[in-house]
């Protein structure tokens, strides 16, 4: 009896899979093949959000296209490139363009955005607007746990790059290095 319940949750399981994958190639802006998103915390803006081929998402990620802030618009792209890994809890927010390469992994609890709050005195971060910059992650790319990307100035992250956990990146980081820190800062060549 117990290896028929098994049976019939793995048979739901698979049918639940096949009409998500099904919903979401209609939504994303792109939806590839072979893709594992389990219970995501939240996702908005799908319609601006491409997702490549062989990705594995874990839970509790936020992924978040802003297209409407106060009273500007935005046209956000988020493009993940194949086989790229994000781990649980991270918060992807984008109001311009922010790219991930192909083969990277993003460790958990890692943010990453294309947007900072303008800072106004009196004023909370829900009253202000926001100053937009863009991401750009190259292939092959390792973000640690905790590492904070801010490209609300344009950020290039060469390949083969590392992010180590919990570091600050606000600048650019150049292909086949290891950075590390707050701010980041070089500590290796690879």
């Amino acid at each position: 009896m117990i290896k028929l319940f098994y049976f019939i949750k793995r048979v739901f399981s698979k049918i639940h899979k096949i009409f998500q994958n099904y919903i979401n190639k209609k939504e994303f802006k792109y939806y590839g093949d072979n893709i594992a998103m389990k219970r995501p915390a939240e996702i908005s803006g799908k319609e601006y959000i491409h997702i490549g081929d062989n990705c594995n998402i874990f839970e509790g990620i936020y992924l978040v296209a802003v297209s409407k802030w106060r009273d500007s618009s935005y046209t956000p792209e988020i493009v993940i490139g194949e086989k790229t890994s994000i781990g649980e809890n991270c918060h992807i927010t984008c109001a311009n363009k922010l790219t991930i390469g192909k083969n990277s992994s993003i460790m958990c609890g890692a943010v990453i955005t294309d947007i900072e709050h303008e800072h106004v005195p009196g004023k909370s971060l829900r009253e202000t607007g926001l100053i937009v910059g863009s991401v750009e992650i190259g292939d092959n790319v390792c973000i640690g746990a905790g590492a904070c990307i801010f490209g609300d100035k344009n950020i290039k992250i060469g390949d083969n790059a590392v992010i180590g956990a919990n570091a600050v990146v606000k600048n650019d980081v150049p292909a086949n290095t290891i950075v590390a820190g707050i701010p980041a800062r070089v500590i290796k060549k690879i």
